[in-house]
């Protein structure tokens, strides 16, 4: 799970970084209008390209204690 929020986390500071650069290089465009819908729209495109590997992970967890689920 860290893994998978980490790289999301890098996927992010790169789009934060790369808006920094759009606002220094063109300052009439309006950061705060469009920016946090673009780090919304990547933000969900990055956890969709790791839902796979995300759900594999769930379901190892739930897996590996399937006994103390079924002794209850």
């Amino acid at each position: 799970g860290l893994a998978i929020a980490a790289s999301v986390g890098v996927i992010m500071l790169g789009v934060t970084i790369w808006l920094a650069l759009a606002a220094r290089v063109a300052p009439q465009m309006h950061l705060f209008s469009w920016g946090l819908s673009v780090r919304i729209v990547v933000g969900l495109l990055a956890l969709t390209l790791y839902l796979p590997e995300l759900l594999l992970a769930f379901s190892r967890s739930i897996l590996s204690r399937q006994g103390e689920f079924l002794l209850r």
